[in-house]
C-alpha cells in the first residue's frame, strides 16, 4: 500500500498550484500583451494569486472559468468585482442559484452589451 506523508502531499499541491499560476500568467500575457507588457512578473503573480483567492468565494472551480475570471480582473482592475462600477458582476457571481458556467456566460453577455453601447 502506498502511503503519502503530509509533507509530500503539501509539496505536490504546492507544485500543482504553482504550475496553474504559471499557466494563468502565460494566458493573461498572451491575451493582454500591450496592457501587461510593463507589469512586473511578481506584481502580476500577486494579482493572479489574489484573483485565485476570490474564485473560491464565487464557487468557480473549472480552470477555464478561473482564467476567464482573471481576465476580468485585468480588464476591470484587481478589485473586480468589488468596485462600485462592477457591482453588477458581484451580483452575478454571488448568485448561488447559477452554475459557474451560467455565471461566466452572464458576465460575458454583460461585457458584450457594454462594448456594443460604446
Amino acid at each position: 500500500m502506498l502511503v503519502i506523508r503530509r509533507e509530500q502531499w503539501d509539496e505536490m499541491q504546492n507544485s500543482l498550484n504553482l504550475e496553474f499560476e504559471n499557466r494563468c500568467l502565460a494566458e493573461l500575457r498572451a491575451s493582454y500583451p500591450e496592457k501587461l507588457k510593463d507589469v512586473d512578473e511578481d506584481v502580476l503573480r500577486d494579482d493572479v494569486r489574489g484573483g485565485l483567492g476570490k474564485t473560491g468565494r464565487f464557487r468557480l472551480k473549472d480552470d477555464g472559468f478561473i482564467v476567464e475570471f482573471l481576465k476580468y480582473t485585468v480588464e476591470y482592475g484587481r478589485d473586480f468585482p468589488d468596485l462600485e462600477e462592477t457591482l453588477w458582476a458581484r451580483e452575478i457571481l454571488d448568485n448561488g442559484f447559477l452554475t459557474e458556467e451560467q455565471k461566466m456566460t452572464a458576465l460575458a453577455r454583460h461585457r458584450t452589451l457594454e462594448i456594443m453601447k460604446d
